[in-house]
């Protein structure tokens, strides 16, 4: 049984911005992911729980629950903003367990 998609406000906003082709193509490519989402990148560190799909240039971050059957669609990462993505959503978070020393180079 697939999972039921469910796309956050801010993928959501991100998606809006899409050309149609490219709106077409993620469709395309969730309708097969919600079939076997586990078997997609698991992403490590800040953005635990959660996986990748590369669509063209355009990753897009999504999660499950396998009990509840539903895949969250959570952002639409241009190019390599991960790291900006993950200093605005975890940061300031009460509730991260982002460690902001580990963003600190020591020579």
């Amino acid at each position: 049984m697939p999972y039921k998609i469910l796309p956050t406000k801010e993928f959501s906003k991100d998606f809006k911005k899409l050309d149609s082709s490219l709106q077409r193509r993620i469709k395309t490519k969730f309708e097969e992911v919600c079939e076997h989402p586990e078997r997609y990148k698991h992403l490590h560190y800040d953005l635990k729980g959660s996986c990748r799909v590369w669509i063209s240039k355009l990753r897009v971050i999504f999660s499950y629950n396998t009990e509840l059957k539903e895949l969250y669609l959570e952002k639409i990462v241009f190019d390599h903003k991960y790291r900006e993505w993950t200093l605005d959503t975890f940061f300031f978070s009460p509730t991260s367990y982002f460690n902001p020393t580990r963003l600190i180079r020591s020579h």
